[in-house]
């Protein structure tokens, strides 16, 4: 009796280090896909903030056009 179950809680164990060895694997995966997705967000950051300068200096130099006709 005492022999089947040591057999038992072996199998067990063996079939929890397979399950957590999946488990890793997934949250491997998991992590490069977050890193991935946060090298995207900064790109994004930095393209955004790009385009807010360039729109700003735009809109500057037609104001500064628009004020120029407005004083003849």
């Amino acid at each position: 009796m005492a022999d089947k179950v040591q057999t038992a809680m072996l199998d067990i164990l063996k079939s929890i280090q397979v399950e957590l060895a999946d488990h890793r694997k997934l949250f491997h995966k998991i992590d490069a896909h977050l890193e991935r997705i946060e090298t995207l967000h900064r790109k994004d950051r930095v393209n955004s903030a790009g385009m807010l300068v360039i729109m700003r200096s735009t809109a500057g130099g037609f104001d500064q056009r628009i004020a120029d006709v407005a004083a003849y």
